[in-house]
């Protein structure tokens, strides 16, 4: 069957630039072979040039259009239920999305637009006649099995694989799953084990809990003592819950616009409305247990630490709605759960508690640089950053990195990370830290950061691990369906 030429119209709606494909299938090109299915699939680019169709994406609800004088064809991403002519038919071949590339199935689109494709399996080849010109497809191995998408119009901008990476004369397995964070239907979300600072608790609990569909670890933690507290600044709901200083912190708002930068937060307190001397007051830390013998310190402790301090040292300053209520020494005292405690030990006693009485109004915030944090919905600070820029940016000495698991070993990794046209990327691996920069320059990342490893390492994506880890941990950045 003879085929006419046609007018190409190309409209792009949505965020995927699917035209985007280094092949441009012309006398010569490839094609993806699916070594699960034994199908083949070409870029949608490759529809257009070759079969002469027009081609229309609807990012919204996530389908290619093609169309040609006698053919209609609507495919969804991900399923496979087809129309053809507003007839439905079941394909086994659904299209997909790798690399920001849509992907379509040759067979299908070949017999429903009218030629007949043959397979070569001597040169694993595909041959197709078009327009009295013969077309030679080379093919490249794919298995799709390493690819998930989640269901439905929304939410589907998630996909999850197992890819080899080339470092200099190593080859690195990982697992990666990136997300698009452009799509409406999804969330970010940072979370606390058990909902408070200093517990732990398993990767699959803190993603059940609250309704996550991945969840990988956060930020480091004291996991070799009772304590279990965080070491870097966490904001879980837009609530300053931990406070760590001078090291890359990944952020983001509540429109998951993405950030990393280095943080040097401070608290900063007031009394009676002023933050001028002599009301104003600070603190060093936020829920982090003091060291009791300290020549100086001052903590403040909020409901995200517990229904109490715990210990029975220090003059604690009890404010609850905006107010002094108490002074207590030396005891245990319960925290308000519209309040905080101001905890002060050591000459700090001497310097500030003649700021608080009874009845006194106070108040603090956290800033960074005299800026507040207000914009921040989440945050989880761990590093060494990874890359900046697109450029790989690893500093131990400026993030004030000694331990050797960090600087020189290979172990298991986490890794969080951003794409240039925002797409998160969490990723998993055994390597250096070194070699995780490349990884994740490789996976595509524009801006990067190390996470929490080794034991606590972990990667859970539909209800499920791809990579456990072997102890509970502390927090965990979570991505949730709306």
């Amino acid at each position: 069957m003879g085929f006419k030429r046609f007018i190409l119209v190309f409209f792009i709606i949505g965020v995927f630039s699917f035209f985007n494909h280094a092949n441009t299938a012309g006398a010569e090109g490839t094609a993806l072979l699916d070594i699960d299915k034994g199908r083949t699939y070409v870029p949608i680019r490759f529809v257009t040039e070759q079969f002469g169709a027009e081609v229309t994406w609807n990012g919204e609800d996530r389908t290619v259009l093609i169309n040609n004088q006698s053919k209609t064809v609507i495919l969804k991403i991900g399923d496979q239920k087809v129309e053809v002519n507003k007839r439905i038919e079941q394909i086994d071949a659904p299209p997909f999305i790798k690399d920001s590339i849509t992907y379509v199935p040759l067979r299908f689109i070949s017999t429903v637009l009218g030629t007949e494709p043959v397979w070569e399996p001597k040169t694993s080849t595909v041959k197709i006649e078009l327009n009295k010109k013969a077309i030679t497809l080379s093919t490249i191995p794919y298995n799709s099995k390493t690819v998930t998408k989640i269901n439905g119009t929304k939410g589907s901008s998630i996909t999850e694989t197992v890819k080899s990476f080339k470092v200099g004369a190593k080859t690195f397995k990982a697992n990666v799953i990136t997300v698009d964070l452009n799509d409406p239907a999804l969330d970010l979300k940072v979370a606390i084990a058990k909902d408070r600072v200093g517990q732990v608790e398993s990767l699959a609990s803190i993603a059940k809990r609250n309704g996550a569909v991945i969840a990988i670890n956060g930020t480091f933690f004291d996991a070799y003592t009772e304590s279990k507290e965080p070491y870097g600044m966490i904001i879980a709901d837009g609530k300053i819950v931990h406070v760590g200083k001078e090291r890359t912190v990944f952020s983001f708002d509540a429109d998951n616009n993405v950030s990393f930068g280095i943080m040097n937060p401070e608290i900063k307190g007031s009394t009676n409305g002023s933050d001028v001397w002599p009301n104003n007051w600070y603190s060093y830390w936020l829920n982090r247990t003091p060291s009791f013998n300290a020549a100086a310190n001052v903590v403040v402790f909020t409901p995200d630490w517990g229904d109490s301090l715990g210990f029975p040292h220090g003059t604690n300053v009890i404010v609850e709605n905006g107010k002094v209520k108490e002074i207590v020494i030396d005891k245990d005292v319960k925290i308000p759960k519209n309040g905080f405690v101001i905890n002060l030990m050591g000459s700090e006693v001497h310097t500030l508690l003649s700021r608080f009485t009874v009845g006194t109004t106070v108040d603090y915030e956290v800033v960074e640089n005299s800026n507040k944090l207000e914009s921040i919905d989440g945050a989880i600070a761990a590093g060494p950053r990874l890359v900046t820029d697109g450029k790989i940016t690893v500093d131990f000495d400026k993030e004030g990195f000694k331990d050797p698991k960090i600087r020189t070993q290979s172990d298991a990794r986490s890794a969080v990370g951003v794409t240039k046209d925002q797409k998160l990327i969490f990723l998993t691996t055994t390597s250096t830290i070194i070699d995780l920069a490349e990884i994740m320059k490789q996976a595509g990342a524009y801006q990067a950061m190390n996470l929490d490893g080794g034991a606590s390492s972990g990667l859970y994506y539909n209800d499920k691990y791809i990579w456990t880890p072997d102890r509970e941990i502390s927090n965990a950045i979570l991505v949730i369906k709306k």
